[in-house]
């Protein structure tokens, strides 16, 4: 396993990937453009020990291990606090493909598998992870949707990268209070203004 760091993210580009092995590859946060290469068993977490090592509060120690199994390539998370997600889905175990998403609660990372030098921009379609195919003519079921991060997650990843509280939804209640502060401000400024006159 070779973990490529790259100081300049517009660099990203410049660092050819070595396509004979299977690779992650950031897609978000300050990891974005970096590559690691994955042969062998592979620890992911923030201990200084684990084989591929991201600092932050967001991984736990022993976070996930990726282990090549011939040519496939098997995710286990390792009971962390955030959970392990391929595609959106949590999950305990899973084998990953080509053009899979692997997410560590805000930090995601492309999967690519080995001698597959593709277009890391290109749109890759998969078959779906269900065993059975719904007929043509019937909806799609609601187990079929895919799974999104919930308002709560998302409102964690928008306070982490903007270092801003995120904005609740102006109420009824708060547009009042807001009125009834402009009319104490105004009335108070009256005041001031003939007391200032009278004199």
């Amino acid at each position: 396993m070779t973990q490529q760091p790259i100081d300049d993210p517009s660099k990203a580009a410049q660092i050819p990937i070595d396509y004979s092995q299977w690779n992650l590859i950031a897609e978000s946060g300050w990891l974005v453009g970096q590559h690691f290469e994955i042969a062998g068993q592979v620890v992911l977490g923030r201990e200084v020990g684990c084989d591929i090592v991201i600092p932050g509060t967001h991984l736990s120690r022993r976070h996930a291990q990726l282990d090549c199994r011939g040519t496939k390539l098997v995710i286990s998370d390792l009971g962390s606090a955030n959970g392990t997600y391929v595609n959106e889905l949590r999950v305990n175990e899973a084998e990953l493909k080509q053009g899979d998403t692997v997410r560590f609660d805000v930090l995601t990372f492309r999967v690519h598998a080995p001698s597959q030098p593709t277009n890391v921009n290109a749109t890759i379609i998969r078959p779906s992870p269900n065993k059975t195919k719904p007929a043509a003519t019937t909806a799609p079921s609601a187990a079929q949707a895919p799974v999104r991060p919930t308002a709560e997650r998302s409102k964690t990843r928008e306070k982490l990268h903007t270092n801003q509280p995120v904005p609740t939804p102006n109420t009824p209640a708060i547009s009042l209070l807001g009125a009834i502060a402009v009319l104490v401000a105004l009335a108070t400024m009256t005041s001031i203004g003939y007391l200032i006159s009278q004199l």
